[in-house]
């Protein structure tokens, strides 16, 4: 009977793990979950991360990846979270109009840091075709319930990697809605 009685203890406990709503048990992207509303997306909101702006559908923040600064940016549908991403590149800085430059080797140190390290949580990506001739990589990851694609562009104006976390379930239904949208057209 005591042994009964700790076996079903550690089968109650071990169901009471940290889950969302939707039965995960990890977040997405930085302490977030899809679904999330704008209001406990900036709750989750880590201290590292200043806040920028926000609208309908975005929150823009300042943070850092890697000990680089980057721009983070959580994407909103119908009033539900669906998307993030982290962002680098070179252009004008918003607070003192100085010129931000990624130098070619930070941008290739930076890509390859971040590529290992998506490759261990991950696994191998899929390569993907690149948007035009100055698409430096486009790779996509997966897990559960999260698509990530790395994207990185080096032009003579433009240097930028991009890494965009989006909600599987959000893909899939714009997925779906489309194809609906081409049957009802025949």
């Amino acid at each position: 009977m005591k042994y009964l009685i700790i076996f079903l203890s550690i089968i109650v406990l071990a169901g009471c793990g940290d889950t969302q709503a939707g039965g995960s048990s990890k977040s997405t992207f930085r302490d977030t979950y899809w679904g999330m509303t704008q209001e406990e997306v900036k709750e989750a909101a880590d201290t590292s991360m200043n806040f920028r702006k926000e609208s309908d559908e975005f929150i823009y923040y300042n943070g850092t990846l890697n000990k680089e600064d980057v721009d983070i940016v959580f994407e909103f549908d119908k009033g539900k979270l669906i998307s993030a991403w982290y962002s680098i590149e070179n252009g004008i800085s918003d607070e003192d109009k100085s010129p931000i430059f990624v130098t070619e080797g930070k941008l290739e140190n930076f890509e390859s840091d971040i590529i290992e390290q998506l490759e261990k949580k991950y696994g191998k990506p899929k390569e993907l075709e690149g948007e035009d001739e100055d698409t430096r990589k486009y790779l996509q990851f997966e897990d559960k319930d999260t698509v990530i694609e790395f994207n990185s562009h080096d032009s003579y104006f433009l240097k930028f990697v991009r890494i965009t976390y989006s909600s599987k379930e959000h893909i899939d239904q714009i997925k779906e809605d489309k194809e609906k949208g081409i049957e009802e057209e025949l």
